[in-house]
């Protein structure tokens, strides 16, 4: 009896951990998508607003809203820059969940991916901007962008091509960043795996952090006793480390599912709710307006939280995102060539007009109808494959099925004439007809 009552009360307890399986909150594909659409959404906006040498005069946009002392442009494209945290926490949480057939595979197939992309990009808005836009006259006061086209050299080329050189778009330094950081993920992964609780990986991190933000600047500094000289190494790949914390604090969250324990351990509370999510979705910024981007490993994991559990409720904003954040990619390494780039002609296309709200909005659409139409061109040789190779299968098993119905008929036609033998015959013999069967024959009668 007592056996049995034991058993009862395992299986209820296995009923209700495969039921809260089941309603688990999870961070999952669309939500990830949802999450690169914002992003992109704050790294137009900063972009757009935050840099006004890059704008020409005629173009400047008006903000009427103040936050303190600041317009309420100036508010949100300066805190535009937290896309950068958010797309290398993106970037450490996915991978670190997505590497169960070995890490290497996976970070190779990533960066193959990346490289596609960014080649494709590369090749075909990089010959315009030489072709068509080589000659600006002074339309912005940043020199940089007017002169993007100036350097033709061969050398500067060959380190476009593998993402080391920002000369045809300041903005790809991102791309350098990130691959750096790729590659430092197995060596991190090991540490963190030695972690058996949270706040040992994010002590970790944290003390990755203070190296590489502060102990190498002041190594570099004319305050060190011993200056430390910049080198290739210091300058291409350990200062673009700098970024590697909120990638670091995606893996520790996609490890064991740290963001959703954190989610619950809010919803345990009441606060898992829509209005609450929306206050932290805004402290977020103020944090960050208050803290500056030191605070983006600790506030980006709440962010995550907060616009999943707002797009949850708001279907048509969680679709609108999901679709920026397909082609993201693409918008990040084109939307500059069109507001920057290409001179003052594609930037007044832009910004016809001078309320910053209109035109966010109209660089958004832009932006992203030219990365959907560029992303359907680019996969079209893909598709037309992929359909061939659908079209000789679809051939081939009619080939097959057309063969087995001439051969099963031939069959019928040959057991319906043996019939038709054995059947005369006997009406033959029955006749007292002599006539002579075929040993096959006579030995089925």
């Amino acid at each position: 009896m007592q056996v049995a009552s034991e058993a009862a009360q395992s299986s209820i307890a296995k009923l209700k951990n495969d039921t809260d399986s089941i309603r688990k909150w999870h961070f999952r594909c669309d939500d990830t998508a949802v999450f690169k659409g914002l992003a992109i959404i704050l790294m137009l906006l900063h972009h757009a607003f935050f840099f006004p040498d890059r704008i020409a005069k005629e173009f400047y946009q008006i903000s009427y809203i103040h936050v303190g002392d600041m317009s309420l442009m100036s508010f949100i494209s300066g805190n535009g820059k937290i896309c950068v945290a958010m797309f290398f926490f993106l970037s450490g949480f996915g991978l670190i969940r997505s590497c169960k057939n070995g890490l290497g595979n996976r970070i190779i197939k990533t960066l193959k991916k990346l490289y596609q992309s960014y080649w494709k990009v590369l090749f075909i808005f990089v010959p315009i901007g030489f072709i068509f836009f080589s000659h600006q006259i002074p339309w912005c006061e940043n020199e940089m962008i007017r002169n993007a086209w100036n350097d033709k050299s061969i050398k500067t080329a060959i380190s476009a091509l593998f993402g080391f050189s920002e000369e045809y778009n300041h903005e790809w330094w991102f791309l350098r960043a990130y691959i750096i950081t790729i590659l430092t993920m197995p060596i991190f992964k090991k540490c963190l795996d030695r972690c058996k609780t949270f706040w040992a990986g994010f002590s970790l991190i944290m003390l990755i952090e203070i190296i590489l933000t502060v102990l190498i600047p002041f190594m570099q500094s004319e305050t060190c006793p011993i200056a430390f000289k910049s080198s290739f190494i210091m300058s291409n790949i350990i200062f673009p480390l700098n970024l590697s914390a909120p990638f670091y604090i995606g893996m520790l969250m996609g490890k064991d599912e740290y963001l959703e324990k954190m989610h619950d351990k809010l919803d345990d509370n009441g606060l898992g709710t829509v209005p609450f999510a929306t206050v932290l979705f805004l402290a977020v910024f103020l944090i960050r307006y208050t803290l500056g981007e030191g605070s983006d490993i600790l506030t980006v994991p709440i962010l995550a939280i907060s616009v999943k559990t707002i797009c949850d409720a708001a279907k048509p904003l969680k679709q609108i995102l999901i679709k920026l954040g397909n082609h993201s990619t693409t918008m990040w390494l084109t939307h500059t060539f069109l507001i920057y780039y290409y001179g003052k002609t594609m930037q007044g296309i832009i910004m016809f007009q001078h309320w910053w709200i209109i035109t966010a909005t109209w660089f958004v659409i832009v932006s992203f109808i030219i990365a959907l139409i560029f992303d359907k061109i680019m996969s079209l040789p893909s598709r037309l494959s992929v359909r061939k190779t659908s079209s000789n299968n679809d051939n081939e098993n009619i080939t097959n099925r057309d063969t087995n119905i001439h051969s099963n008929k031939r069959d019928d036609e040959a057991d319906s004439m043996a019939n038709s033998s054995i059947l005369m015959a006997v009406h033959l013999k029955r006749c007292h007809i002599n006539t002579s069967l075929p040993k096959e024959i006579e030995t089925e009668q």
